[in-house]
């Protein structure tokens, strides 16, 4: 098994508690809020989860200021795409200190081919060319 290691990520860094929800993938359910409360409805259509709370747990919550629910009249909406739920995912593992170590030996891994090709220029050997015929010939 190969497991890829980004050690860095561009774009937007996490500002919210989105990878805190609950979210169960196989059925495309969103099941608690960070704060342990069901939805009252939950969706997934096109790529994007959304899900309904209720007013009375959000409007007390302590996770309210870095949630990503957005208030309407009756409840508070949760809207995030698959995307950005992986993402935050990513972003929270990175920051475990097993996952530093990783990264750290990436680097150190990644100097030896770069080695070969600056100082010892494998890039531009003069190697033989094989077709195919030949290739078969030698199995």
């Amino acid at each position: 098994m190969v497991i890829l290691f980004p050690i860095n990520l561009v774009g937007r860094s996490k500002d919210s508690n989105d990878d805190k929800f609950e979210i169960d993938e196989k059925e495309h359910l969103v099941k608690k809020c960070p704060s342990g409360h069901k939805p009252i409805n939950s969706k997934f259509k096109e790529g994007s989860y959304s899900a309904h709370f209720d007013k009375k747990h959000c409007d007390n919550c302590p996770f309210r200021k870095d949630c990503l629910v957005i208030e309407q009249k009756k409840g508070y909406l949760f809207k995030v795409s698959e995307k950005t739920i992986h993402r935050s995912q990513l972003i929270t593992k990175m920051g475990t200190s097993e996952y530093q170590e990783l990264a750290r030996k990436r680097s150190g891994i990644e100097g030896i081919p770069s080695v070969l090709c600056r100082r010892y220029k494998i890039d531009h050997l003069n190697l033989p060319r094989f077709t195919r015929h030949q290739v078969r010939s030698y199995n």
